[in-house]
């Protein structure tokens, strides 16, 4: 088996541990007392986690020239932001990634639609559209509050967890937080979101969440399904 037919075999896989490597890599990094190590390191595991999903989920040359173009982009905007601390690119930075990430998103589901069979690397496929939509709904938010500061209150107590909606900078993990406790639907109600956007946002992923789940298992309790079947007809034939 040669290194590129490994790779297709396990790219959801690779894919799936670089993103929990990043939502774990930003509180592991802030203990650091080097914020520019912070950021470097975050961006560092940014940059595997875009390079990954175009390989993973670009459908062929040219939708990877897309996803690579829009990724190059984003580790661009994402340095630049930190480094001028400006408004303008902060922005930039989050609408490019808002569009990145939807659209591996949906080129993810449609692979999942498409699998004729459950094998490992469609059930990493489903962890990792799940993971992309909390990192996608993580952007949104930190997008809403930018534009409109003040868009959440924060009421829990946070010793280590800066109290920003700040995605991809080294601040970032209350995003991610509150994203992963909006989509399951937890709900701690440390985080709440106080305007109509940010409400609706919230309502939406919540939404999406659980419609996500449900289809998913539908989806693959069907390929079980039908791949059993396929078992049975050859051995009765």
């Amino acid at each position: 088996m040669t290194m590129h037919s490994n790779w297709q075999e396990h790219r959801f896989t690779i894919l799936l541990g670089l993103i929990l490597l990043f939502i774990l890599g930003w509180p592991l990094a802030s203990l650091s007392t080097y914020p520019l190590l912070t950021q470097l390191v975050g961006s560092g595991l940014l940059m595997a986690i875009l390079i990954s999903a175009v390989q993973a989920t670009g459908p062929g040359p040219r939708w990877r020239r897309i996803l690579s173009v829009m990724g190059t982009g984003i580790v661009v905007l994402n340095l630049t932001a930190y480094a001028t601390n400006s408004i303008q690119w902060e922005l930039g930075f989050y609408v490019l990634t808002l569009v990145f990430l939807g659209t591996v998103a949906v080129l993810t589901i449609q692979h999942l639609m498409q699998s004729r069979r459950a094998d490992n690397d469609t059930l990493a496929a489903a962890l990792c559209a799940y993971a992309v939509l909390v990192l996608l709904w993580a952007d949104a938010y930190s997008l809403v509050e930018t534009v409109a500061n003040g868009s959440f209150s924060y009421s829990g107590a946070t010793v280590d967890v800066p109290q920003v909606m700040h995605f991809g900078f080294g601040d970032s993990m209350m995003s991610i937080y509150y994203s992963f406790v909006t989509i399951t639907t937890l709900g701690y109600g440390d985080v709440l979101p106080v305007t109509a956007l940010a409400r609706a946002l919230a309502a939406l992923q919540a939404f999406f969440g659980q419609a996500f789940v449900a289809i998913l298992v539908a989806r693959l309790v069907g390929l079980q399904i039908a791949a059993s079947l396929t078992v049975d007809e050859s051995l009765s034939s």
